[in-house]
C-alpha cells in the first residue's frame, strides 16, 4: 500500500516508481532499505530532512528501466517537456519508412477530425485530440529512432 501523494510532487513520482516495480516491498528489497524508509519517501511532509535520497531513486532507476521512465517523465514535465522512451537500432531506410507511415497516420487522423463525419469538423473533439496526441507521439518516437540510428552511423557505430 502506498501513501496518498500530491500529483506532480517528487513523492508522487516515487510512489509511481514503487507501483511500476510492483509495490513498496519490491522497491525496498531492490534499493536495499526497509519498507518504512521507502514509505517515508512518499510522505507528504516536505519539511523533513533528507527524504528518500536520490541515491536510492538512482539505484532503482538503474535496475529497472520502467522506474527510470517514471523519473524521466517527472523531470521532463518540470522542464516544460515530455519524455518518450525510444529503442534505437534497426535500419535507417526502414526507420524512414516507419516515420513516413506514422506521419501519414497523423494526417489521416487530422483529415478525419475535420471531415463531415466529425462531431465538430471545425476543430478537434476531445476524443479526436486524444487520438491525435497518440499519433503524434508515434511520429516523435519514429523520428527519434531514425535520429538515433543516423547518429550511430555518423559516429561510426
Amino acid at each position: 500500500m502506498t501513501r496518498a501523494t500530491r500529483p506532480g510532487s517528487v513523492q508522487d513520482m516515487f510512489r509511481r516508481i514503487c507501483n511500476a516495480l510492483g509495490g513498496v516491498e519490491n522497491a525496498a528489497a531492490d534499493a536495499g532499505v526497509s519498507i518504512s524508509t521507502i514509505s517515508y519517501g512518499m510522505e507528504l511532509n516536505e519539511a523533513r530532512p533528507g527524504g528518500i535520497g536520490l541515491n536510492h531513486v538512482d539505484r532503482l532507476c538503474r535496475m529497472h528501466p520502467e522506474a527510470a521512465a517514471v523519473a524521466a517523465q517527472h523531470f521532463a514535465v518540470l522542464a516544460g517537456g515530455v519524455f518518450l522512451p525510444v529503442v534505437a537500432g534497426g535500419n535507417a531506410g526502414a526507420d524512414m519508412a516507419t516515420l513516413t507511415g506514422e506521419f501519414a497516420e497523423v494526417m489521416a487522423a487530422h483529415a478525419a477530425a475535420h471531415s463531415a463525419g466529425s462531431d465538430d469538423p471545425n476543430a478537434y473533439t476531445p476524443q479526436e485530440a486524444l487520438k491525435q496526441v497518440a499519433e503524434v507521439d508515434d511520429v516523435i518516437a519514429a523520428a527519434l529512432r531514425l535520429r538515433a540510428r543516423l547518429t550511430d552511423i555518423a559516429e561510426g557505430a
